[in-house]
């Protein structure tokens, strides 16, 4: 396989702030951008990132944020900041009522990971209440939600190469933490 041009993986959905049967939601993963499906040679000179994990939304404190989503060459939507929980619900699987029934959205993820929505801030000096988590870049996780929250986490990033059992001459490992030709794992 000869690659001049690029790959990219499409990116994970970023984690909604309040979804049935929990208070925060994971960040999706990313996408593969190469899954073989025989023995590959790949001469590469172009670019092969996988796509970027979705930011984990966040709900806690009577906030509700979605996560940005990741990276990709069709970007992750961002997490929905809507809680669907009724007070009850909120009650049994939360463990408190988040006292809304709403929230601030994450942004999509482009070319770069989407932004986590932000939720909460009285004294308009950016010290938020809820932070939605950022969506990763290409081939990078996703990152969990921030401030009063409980706990979600970031999607993983995606394959660079999915081997699916099969050889190529790219080691398997994690490649780039940032502007190289492959970005993110080659994998089983």
């Amino acid at each position: 396989m000869l690659g001049a041009g690029g790959a990219g993986g499409s990116g994970g959905n970023g984690g909604g702030g309040g979804r049935p049967r929990t208070c925060s939601r994971d960040g999706l993963p990313g996408g593969a951008a190469i899954e073989l499906t025989v023995p590959t040679t790949i001469d590469n000179r172009g670019n092969i990132w996988g796509g970027g994990g979705g930011g984990g939304g966040g709900s806690g404190c009577n906030q509700n944020a979605g996560g940005g989503g990741g990276a990709g060459y069709v970007g992750g939507a961002g997490g929905a900041g809507a809680s669907q929980l009724s007070e009850a619900e909120e009650l049994a699987f939360c463990g408190q009522d988040n006292g809304v029934r709403s929230g601030v959205p994450g942004t999509p993820g482009t070319t770069a990971g989407g932004i986590g929505g932000k939720s909460g801030d009285p004294w308009g000096d950016g010290s938020y209440d809820m932070i939605g988590g950022d969506g990763g870049g290409y081939g990078q996780p996703g990152q969990p939600p921030d401030a009063c929250v409980f706990a979600s986490l970031g999607g993983a990033a995606g394959p660079a190469i999915k081997r699916n059992g099969h050889t190529v001459n790219v080691p398997d490992g994690v490649y780039d933490t940032g502007g190289g030709r492959i970005r993110g794992p080659v994998k089983p």
